[in-house]
């Protein structure tokens, strides 16, 4: 706590305040100190050092609870500031002083330090109750310059620059947040904190006094689960049922009623277990935890490949509840192999670190009716590299990927191949500036009417053989945006596009392509063919 105060000569007598150790709602900890002074002006700070401990986790009966402490200890530089007034005249003078608290923790997920007036009063008051006069609070933020007589705020010199406004004091009931860190702070945090008030030249002489509360509160540390690495958690879940006719996998609203029936699909290092477990009632396989986060694993690929085990269409796939923020590998994590997932819910799918989507939503099912429309919204594909196969042989009428972050990837091939009953695609976000191979990337994308990728940069791209073949349905082409100086291979890139009756490639630089084997092979009704530009000094192949 801070004890502010007041004079303009004389000794006074100090006073101090503490509370310690108050625990809170979450089972952190609290610490406050005070900080005592006088004004006219001199404010005095005591600081009493101290360790904070805390459990991370309480028990519970399902799993051993997680053993471990964090320590936190807190400081303040100086034991008094002096704010000494003399009145020189009748002008009212600015007073500033403060001091630096120091701040350490272990604690992973950090701390965070408030202050607060001691109550609901943020006055400056005269030690003698008789005297009415006082230093009230700022009201809105403000100036050095803009404060009113007998009015005083606080402001953060650290790590805020010099010279920033000053806030209001705050009540008790409404703390002000200095100092907040996600993280354990490793080396000592300064947070430095001054004080300032502008004092009429006709302030009655005396202390006036306010405790002000500084305290640091442990943040909470969420429990944590991890599934096991893909494979290994595929291999469980497809196991579970010996029946092989499971429909659905989703996250269970309860724990299970017989811990004897479930297998745990956890890491050993989780705070608390994933339990699996399948209901012949509902052809479910369920999953459950009594950890606040459920990671999926570094390593995600194949977690919910071909879960029918090729038994059968899989109704439902809800990934809601799962984390996937530390995912790196989701390649062919939705893969359903020779039969369909006719939806798949993602929920807050949070990708953000995800590098390979290869075969993530691929299919090798050869028949079936169109699956659900997926909801990528909140996908995030910032940090993806390979897109390869990602859509191959998708059962989607519909994809809007327009949510897509694109920028970092490098190879598209077969992205969409094979998408039979694939109408519309959105692929305006697209960036494409690090792709170098989009070989066979529409390849049998034979039911889209219009493909508009006016958006698409293609200087990097090498490969292009067979990237539109057998699109024969497409009548709209929009590749105005290609540039192509570094492609060397363009066979069958135009391959049976049937009813495409105008193709304008007025502005393909043609000079590094040594293969144009069948090119245009099959497109009956092309009317209008614009080459001009072409370059075919290093083609040896133009067969077909």
């Amino acid at each position: 706590m801070l004890n502010l105060g007041i004079k303009n000569t004389g000794a006074f007598r100090l006073g101090n305040k503490i509370r310690m150790g108050q625990r809170s709602k979450n089972g952190t900890r609290i610490s406050d100190f005070l900080l005592l002074g006088p004004i006219g002006l001199i404010i005095y700070l005591l600081f009493f050092s101290f360790n904070l401990l805390f459990d991370f986790s309480t028990p519970n009966s399902h799993a051993a609870p997680l053993s471990g402490s964090a320590t936190l200890s807190i400081s303040v530089d100086t034991p008094s500031v002096d704010l000494d007034f003399t009145p020189t005249g009748s002008a009212a003078q600015f007073i500033e002083s403060g001091a630096n608290l120091t701040i350490q923790t272990d604690n992973r997920t950090g701390v965070t330090t408030y202050v607060a007036s001691i109550d609901e009063n943020t006055d400056l008051k005269h030690t003698d109750a008789t005297i009415s006069q006082k230093l009230s609070s700022i009201s809105s933020t403000a100036a050095a310059t803009a404060f009113s007589d007998n009015n005083w705020g606080y402001r953060i010199t650290t790590p805020a620059p010099p010279g920033s406004d000053f806030l209001p004091i705050p009540k008790a009931s409404a703390p002000d947040t200095i100092f907040s860190t996600p993280n354990a702070t490793g080396s000592p945090y300064v947070v430095g904190i001054s004080f300032g008030a502008k004092v009429a030249a006709n302030l009655i002489s005396g202390t006036y006094k306010k405790d002000i509360v500084f305290t640091t509160v442990t943040n909470y540390v969420p429990k944590t689960a991890t599934f096991l690495p893909g494979p290994n958690f595929n291999f469980l879940v497809k196991k579970i049922n010996p029946a092989y006719n499971t429909e659905k996998f989703k996250r269970a609203s309860n724990q299970p009623a017989n811990l004897s029936s479930t297998k745990v699909v956890s890491t050993a290092d989780s705070d608390y277990p994933i339990y699996v477990w399948y209901e012949a009632a509902d052809k479910t396989v369920y999953w459950w935890s009594e950890a606040d986060v459920a990671y999926a694993n570094e390593d995600a690929r194949e977690m919910f490949s071909n879960l029918s085990d090729g038994h059968g269409h899989f109704n439902l796939i809800d990934v809601s509840g799962i984390d996937m923020s530390k995912t790196k590998n989701a390649s062919y994590m939705f893969h359903s192999g020779n039969y369909l997932y006719k939806n798949i819910i993602l929920g807050d799918f949070n990708s953000e670190n995800v590098e390979d989507m290869s075969y993530m939503f691929a299919s090798n099912s050869s028949s079936g009716s169109p699956t659900s429309e997926v909801d990528f919204s909140r996908f995030k594909t910032s940090n993806v590299q390979f897109m390869r196969h990602m859509f191959e042989g998708n059962f989607a009428q519909t994809l809007n990927l327009s949510s897509f972050d694109t920028s970092k990837v490098e190879d598209m091939s077969e992205m969409f191949a094979k998408t039979k009953n694939l109408t519309s695609v959105n692929l305006s976000s697209f960036n494409t500036s690090n792709v170098k191979d989009m070989k066979n990337m529409f390849r049998y994308a034979s039911a889209v009417t219009s493909l508009d990728l006016s958006s698409f940069d293609t200087r990097e791209v090498v490969n292009m053989r067979s990237m539109f073949a057998h699109m024969k349905a497409l009548i709209s082409l929009n590749i105005s945006s290609f540039r192509t100086p570094k492609v060397t291979d363009m066979s069958g890139m135009f391959l049976n596009m049937e009813k495409v009756t105008s193709l304008d490639l007025s502005r393909f630089d043609t000079s590094k392509v040594t293969n144009m084997r069948s090119m245009f092979q099959g497109m009956a009704k092309l009317a209008n063919l614009n080459v001009s530009s072409f370059d075919t000094r290093l083609v040896t192949d133009m067969a077909f």
